[in-house]
């Protein structure tokens, strides 16, 4: 009997903001003796798309039992665009030449896995670079540095470390420069910014909470596993600085005025942006943790103050 015919998996093109509806509109369901990745019709990448389409990979060449995804072989059909193609090249998602390395310079944090033994602060100074870099003159750039290192460094050993899976987490950055256009016939400039994107595909956010009996309360009453999670001192494991990763990014976005920050773990998610906080539930399930970050480099950076804005961790209190 032959092999069922193969039906790609379609990548749709969404950037940061659109993260649950890209998980949703990926059809992970395709038949085949192979899984088929197609990119060929995206006009365009953002980190958030890279980090989700390489562990999307291997998922399916793994398998996922939650997801009753059996493990395949994974093809792509590449990118008809060829400025869509370098980027992959320079963001380390397709194989690429010395020019593609050369291209990342001071802009991007290509792909890196995180594994457990894996060194978190490397990717974390090298994010760390990208910023000061890029950032506007007379900001305290020592101070901003060690404290966005620290955080970052945080934030990366959560998913190196605590998402109990035999695959790596993913992660990598962009900075975009300030750009002018035009909408409704007048002038827009957009700010400097840099976007960062984390990925699992662990046991997931619900999962890792539901060993705590009051988180496990909270959520069997309707609360939103990404809402408890991004709170100070919420953790499955309360020693010093745990629950400190998710809380210190989503308020550093939001002190950021234009700052963006997603997560979506299981089939759920939550989002600010533009100071609104939207919360929802996914039509698929995604098995893992997805974070992802953008900065204005122009609007308010600087970790240490929402350190000092922050209560005692609540278990750290007499």
């Amino acid at each position: 009997m032959p092999p069922p015919p193969e039906r790609p998996i379609y990548v749709p093109p969404f950037g940061l903001m659109r993260t649950p509806e890209l998980i949703e509109g990926t059809r992970l369901h395709s038949e085949g003796a192979r899984a088929v990745l197609d990119l060929s019709h995206i006009p365009f990448v953002r980190p958030s798309l890279l980090v989700l389409v390489r562990a999307y990979a291997d998922v399916l060449s793994t398998g996922e039992p939650r997801m009753k995804i059996p493990a395949r072989p994974v093809v792509a059909r590449p990118p008809k665009r060829q400025q869509v193609r370098r980027y992959m090249e320079t963001m380390h998602l397709v194989p690429g030449s010395k020019q593609a390395e050369e291209a990342a310079g001071r802009r991007y944090l290509p792909l890196e896995g995180l594994e457990p033994q894996s060194d978190t602060d490397a990717p974390a100074q090298r994010l760390e670079e990208i910023i000061l870099e890029q950032l506007p003159a007379g900001r305290d750039r020592l101070g901003i540095g060690r404290a966005l290192t620290t955080t970052f460094g945080e934030l990366f050993e959560n998913f190196a470390r605590h998402a109990d899976s035999a695959r790596p987490a993913w992660v990598c950055a962009q900075y975009y420069a300030e750009h002018r256009y035009r909408e409704d016939s007048r002038k827009r400039v957009r700010d400097p910014a840099i976007e960062i994107a984390v990925v699992d595909t662990g046991i997931g956010i619900e999962r890792s909470l539901r060993v705590v009996p009051e988180y496990a309360s909270k959520m069997k009453d309707g609360a939103n596993p990404c809402t408890l999670a991004a709170q100070l001192g919420v953790t499955s494991k309360p020693w010093a600085h745990s629950g400190y990763g998710l809380f210190v990014a989503r308020r550093l976005c939001e002190r950021n005025h234009r700052g963006v920050f997603v997560l979506v773990s299981g089939r759920h998610w939550h989002r600010f942006s533009r100071g609104a906080t939207l919360t929802g539930e996914l039509s698929a399930f995604w098995p893992g943790t997805f974070v992802g970050m953008r900065l204005s480099l122009r609007g308010e950076i600087d970790v240490n103050r929402v350190y000092e804005e922050m209560p005692p961790h609540p278990a750290l209190e007499p």
